[in-house]
């Protein structure tokens, strides 16, 4: 059987056959190993539909969609302009809002493609025009965007605890602690690298330009807020919570 499945793996990808595809087809072409009954072809779509049959579930695509909105509705330069306001002037402070936007934007939308991608639209123009080290960049964005994962509402924590049937609430208050740690570690290697490196630090904002942008930035802190205090007050579950 282990061979059927291989075989029928290595032909999919060397057939550039999208991957979602081919693990389904490896699934069936094992199952068919096993027995050649007809009416595994009846079974399979039965347990497929439900896996799905799941109220948990329906929390991710509600998070993904929150976050597309969001990133191309302009909340992601709120929050990078908020962080901005208090962190800019630290040595490294570009590298610093960038960890802390990705965490406060993961904190709303649980998407890490759609963090990730809002947050390093914004902000990797500016770090090159700082003159930041384009690896450096990279792999900051893809530390940031993989830790914020932990950071609730997360797709992988729900899909974590419907699987192995845990209370996916419970997982959100576990993501908490080690996202702070994660966070904080980020932060320090950002400010340690740019005080090696000796970058420029951002030029100062005025205090007008400062409270406009605290104003704007009400909104996405509020939504953090009422998002993740409903949940762990036991006002709405995470599906109720994304919707």
């Amino acid at each position: 059987m282990a061979e059927v499945i291989i075989i029928v793996f290595i032909l999919g990808l060397l057939l550039s056959v999208p991957i979602g595809i081919v693990l389904g087809v490896c699934a069936l072409a094992g199952l068919m190993a096993i027995s050649f009954d007809p009416s595994v072809l009846v079974f399979l779509p039965q347990k497929f539909m439900a896996g799905l049959d799941s109220f948990p579930l329906l929390a991710i695509p509600f998070f993904i969609l929150a976050g597309t909105i969001m990133s191309y509705g302009g909340i992601a330069r709120r929050i990078v302009d908020l962080t901005l306001v208090f962190f800019g002037r630290i040595r490294g402070g570009l590298g610093i809002v960038v960890t802390m936007a990705t965490f406060f934007f993961g904190a709303i939308c649980g998407s890490g493609s759609a963090k990730t991608a809002a947050i390093g639209s914004v902000m990797f123009p500016e770090l090159k025009r700082n003159k930041y080290p384009s690896d450096f960049a990279t792999a900051l964005f893809a530390s940031a965007g993989g830790a914020s994962s932990l950071v609730p509402p997360s797709i992988d924590l729900i899909i974590i605890g419907v699987v192995a049937n845990i209370s996916v609430g419970g997982l959100f208050a576990a993501g908490i602690l080690p996202s702070v740690f994660i966070a904080g570690a980020l932060v320090s290697l950002a400010y340690f690298y740019a005080r090696k490196l000796n970058l420029a630090i951002p030029p100062k904002i005025a205090w007008s330009e400062k409270l406009r942008i605290i104003r704007d930035g009400i909104l996405p802190i509020l939504m953090i807020v009422i998002v993740l205090g409903g949940i762990y007050g036991g006002i709405f579950t995470p599906t109720e919570a994304a919707a």
